[in-house]
Formats: structure tokens, C-alpha cells, sequence
């Protein structure tokens, strides 16, 4: 259906589009040397051990056997090396990924920080929610090319237009947008690789384009907590009886308040 919708389209904008079906991963499906431009919207929250075995030998191959994949890591990780991998020496990549892809540590921390070390990252814009039609999740736009001793971050977020079913660009956010991704704006940051890694490489743009407020005599959380556990779900009624009308030196926190 998608290749038949594909043709059609290329059909009615008279413009010569070569399409073929099939599994993205097997030898030479996509790979050559003067690949310019990718642009990959894979299937979100997948891993890959979701993807099949031509996916698994990829991962294995001698170019990506070193990035660290796990079978449990997200499979848009995956799809960046297969992007990665088809772009020629000058090209360049650009992967949508939901937003956890970016930030999340288990199986993908090795991942992401291979992809810095190595310099393939040059930008991750996040964008407003409600983009696809499909999915209310937080997504963001990640460029991919060789030779990056820094990783532009750009806050999309708030420009757009709203929509009935999803939200939209209209030509001047996307000026924004360009212009932000070329330089440091209010709307953007660059941040060296090195100082990425340090840490837990962490990608998401509202990381290093929010201002932290400065808080007086404040405690960190993690002197006050002994300990963090699985939570379990807590009824109304529940929360009702744990309730005290005066003060006490404990404090309910549900996940909407934790932020980082």
C-alpha cells in the first residue's frame, strides 16, 4: 500500500522517483558511497531484537559490532547506523526519534555516546508535540554526518501552528528553525562533544536551552532519599487516608512532579 501511494504521488508531481520494498537491513539494500541526503521515520518504541535477523547481523558487521548495541536497544539507534551507513562520505542523515531515545540510559547510553565519540551527531531539534496524526509522543529530528566535534541543540517546540488532528510548520517556523540550526539563538546551543561525554551523553535539547532557576536554601533531593524503589499505584481513596491537615515533615511526590 505505501509503495502503491508512493507512486501514485510521484506520479501526480511528474517527478521520476525510484521506490523498492524490502528489508532495509539486508547487504547493499540502501548502502552506496555518494548517498547525499537520508531521511529515516522509523516505527517508534521497538527494539532491536524486535526487528528481525538481517537487522541483528547488521548491528554485528564490523563497522557497528564496537557501538555497543543490546538486543533491548531501541531500535531508532539502529536505524541511525543503518543512516549512517548509507550516506555517502560528504552526506548527510536525519532520523525522527521519540524523544526517551534521546535521554534514557540502560542499553542506549553506551549507544548514544559511541555515536558522539565517533563524531556522527551534528543536531537534535526537538519538535512541537502533537506532529503526528498517529502518536502523541514527544519527538525530535536528529542529523547525522561525519567529522562533529560539537552537537547543535534546537528547541522547536513552541513554533508552530496548531491543527485539528496535529500541529504544523508554516514556512516562517521553519525559517526559525534553519537559522537556529546554522548558530546559537534563542532557540538553540551548541554544546562540544567532549563535554557530552562526560556525562550520561544525554540528547535532549530542553537539557541545555532551559534556564535552571536558582533556588535559596534548597536541598538536593538525593540527601533527603534514602532510597528509590519501584513504585506502586496509589488509589485516591488511598491517598485520602494518608492525608494529615497539619503539617508533617513528609511529602507526597507523583511522577509529575519528578522533571530530571
Amino acid at each position: 500500500r505505501c509503495v502503491e501511494t508512493a507512486q501514485m504521488r510521484s506520479d501526480v508531481l511528474g517527478t521520476h522517483v525510484s521506490i523498492r520494498l524490502g528489508d532495509a537491513f539486508e547487504d547493499n539494500f540502501l548502502r552506496t558511497n555518494d548517498t547525499k541526503k537520508v531521511f529515516c521515520n522509523p516505527p517508534f518504541n521497538l527494539r532491536l531484537l524486535d526487528l528481525g535477523p538481517a537487522a541483528q547481523q547488521f548491528v554485528k558487521s564490523s563497522d557497528f559490532v564496537s557501538f555497543g548495541f543490546a538486543p533491548t536497544t531501541k531500535a531508532e539507534w539502529v536505524f541511525a547506523a543503518l543512516e549512517c551507513a548509507s550516506m555517502g562520505e560528504n552526506g548527510r542523515a536525519v532520523a525522527v526519534m521519540p524523544v526517551g531515545a534521546l535521554f534514557m540510559a540502560s542499553s542506549c547510553r553506551a549507544v548514544r555516546k559511541n555515536f558522539v565519540k565517533k563524531g556522527l551527531v551534528e543536531a537534535v531539534v526537538l519538535l512541537p508535540e502533537r506532529m503526528f496524526p498517529f502518536s502523541g509522543i514527544s519527538t525530535a529530528m536528529v542529523v547525522f554526518s561525519r567529522g562533529n566535534e560539537s552537537i547543535r541543540f534546537v528547541d522547536a517546540s513552541s513554533l508552530y501552528e496548531r491543527g485539528r488532528q496535529s500541529n504544523y510548520f508554516e514556512t516562517e517556523h521553519c525559517d526559525v528553525i534553519y537559522d537556529a540550526f546554522l548558530g546559537d539563538s534563542e532557540f538553540s546551543k551548541s554544546v562540544a562533544c567532549k563535554d557530552l561525554l562526560n556525562g550520561d551523553c544525554d540528547l535532549s535539547p530542553k537539557k541545555y536551552l532551559v534556564e535552571e532557576s536558582v533556588v535559596e536554601n534548597a536541598t538536593p533531593l538525593g540527601i533527603v532519599i534514602a532510597s528509590v524503589k519501584r513504585g506502586a499505584t496509589i488509589t485516591s481513596k488511598q491517598m485520602d487516608a494518608l492525608l494529615s491537615e497539619r503539617p508533617t515533615r513528609f511529602r507526597y511526590l507523583s511522577l509529575s512532579n519528578i522533571t530530571n
